[in-house]
């Protein structure tokens, strides 16, 4: 008996060892006490990057805050220190670069779930609202943040923690995610690539209205504030909608988003939206667009910067 749980120990050994460094590293910030040993700007620079939802599922779930947006990475260009700027609520930016529409609706059930919330802004653009744009990456990181075993094996906490200590140890900043192609490169491949898959393949997705309608319901009921926007993109990346005949679908989107809620509508012809500077990429606008937005959004006490009028 000695002998097997000699060898049992001598087998656990290694997972043990890692179980410590996930503890110590800590590279999605698992754990809301304690000592932080790593700086928070290098697990920004990595765990961030390989797993946005989770890194920021787990600081709401950290620090919540009543009122929260939600959407891709569209919305995700909104900074917390401008919003902050125009309301004296307490926002928290659960949109996620990459994310879809069903993580947006998962994850205003999980923090609805255990938080009472005043505010939901939904940033939605027509490309997001596909019955194929189904990715869901917030149920798994759900899972995660509920069991330490899953989260200390999971392949985005293993890869977090091995770069986090490889650049400690080497001193060198490790690249993820940076575009190898100049703006304008990276533009065309934007529009020819990913846009005419997103819209050559395109079916409405009653579904997600009317699980739209479902959190519209609970937040009537709950005296939740939800408004609903359509962030800025592009007029080059407009004009697919056209190009793959999808105008009436767009109108249909526009006007069922309407039925449920506030909606402000930024992504139409304007000179804003046709001038090339105000866009890293067509569909992602620059922090000065991400101001006006913010302004419209939450400037109520005043009338001037409102040009983008809410829609009735």
């Amino acid at each position: 008996m000695r002998k097997f749980i000699k060898w049992v120990l001598i087998f656990s050994l290694p997972l043990i060892i890692w179980f410590i460094l996930v503890v110590l590293v800590d590279p999605y910030n698992y754990f809301s006490y304690g000592p932080k040993i790593i700086d928070n700007r290098l697990k920004m620079g990595i765990s961030y990057k390989l797993n946005r939802p989770l890194f920021q599922l787990l600081a709401f779930k950290n620090h919540p805050t009543p009122s929260i947006l939600l959407g891709d990475s569209r919305t995700a260009c909104l900074k917390s220190e401008i919003i902050n700027k125009y309301t004296k609520n307490d926002f928290t930016n659960l949109a996620y670069a990459g994310g879809s529409l069903v993580d947006a609706i998962n994850t205003f059930w999980l923090v609805s779930k255990d938080n009472k919330l005043s505010d939901v802004y939904i940033g939605i653009n027509f490309s997001l609202f596909n019955k194929y744009r189904r990715l869901d990456m917030v149920t798994e990181d759900e899972k995660l943040i509920n069991n330490f075993f899953l989260y200390a094996l999971n392949e985005s906490v293993f890869k977090s923690t091995y770069l986090i200590l490889k650049s400690l140890i080497t001193g060198k900043e490790i690249q993820i995610g940076v575009p190898a192609s100049s703006k304008g490169k990276f533009w065309i491949f934007q529009l020819n690539t990913i846009a005419n898959e997103q819209y050559g393949l395109y079916e409405y997705p009653s579904n997600y209205y009317t699980e739209l309608t479902e959190i519209s319901k609970y937040c009537k009921k709950n005296g939740i504030n939800l408004v609903f926007f359509i962030p800025p993109t592009h007029t080059d990346l407009q004009k697919k909608v056209k190009q793959f005949n999808l105008q009436n679908f767009d109108k249909k989107f526009k006007n069922d988003l309407e039925k449920i809620g506030d909606l402000y509508d930024f992504d139409y012809p304007s000179d804003m939206t046709n001038n090339y500077n105000n866009f890293h990429d067509p569909y992602h606008f620059t922090d000065s667009i991400g101001e006006i937005v913010v302004r419209e959004l939450f400037a109520k006490e005043t009338d001037t910067y409102v040009r983008f009028k809410k829609a009735l």
